[in-house]
């Protein structure tokens, strides 16, 4: 987890195309069930960068 969310998003939409946003929240998700709070916000804001790009 080097990049900032938004770094991330960039990179996951240019690899990924449109599996990005799928992708993103499959990791959301296991950061919840994880209980990790770090990783649940680095997703959340990834999540919201993708939905704007």
């Amino acid at each position: 987890m080097a990049l900032h969310p938004k770094e991330k998003a960039e990179q996951m939409a240019k690899e990924l195309g449109a599996q990005a946003l799928p992708e993103a929240e499959k990791r959301y998700g296991v950061a919840l069930e994880m209980l990790d709070l770090k990783e649940q916000g680095f997703w959340l804001d990834v999540i919201e960068h993708i939905k704007t790009q």
